[in-house]
């Protein structure tokens, strides 16, 4: 049996896993607990209203986290005219 090969990065993985569990977590404290006010939805709306500032720095860092990323192929280019240049210039020498 192949799995399938992961072609993200660390942070990317990490939170699509912590997504995922929250996902999960909210369903089933729902489902089994029938309230809502056990959900992570809930408790970000208790602690925006009592400590705003957690909430914009959650925003601040998962905006960092997940802002511009160059593509894996345009970061493997200037790596390859990186090591080109290097070895023009040790030939140069």
């Amino acid at each position: 049996m192949k799995f399938i090969k992961l072609k993200m990065r660390t942070t990317a993985l990490v939170t699509t896993t912590l997504i995922i569990i929250l996902g999960i977590y909210d369903l089933t404290a729902v489902v089994v607990g029938g309230d809502t006010s056990l959900t992570v939805s809930q408790f970000l709306v208790n602690v925006g209203f009592n400590v705003p500032a957690f909430v914009f720095a959650t925003g601040f860092v998962c905006g960092h986290l997940m802002g511009y990323m160059q593509p894996v192929d345009i970061i493997k280019e200037n790596l390859l005219k990186k090591k080109k240049l290097n070895a023009s210039e040790k030939t140069d020498s």
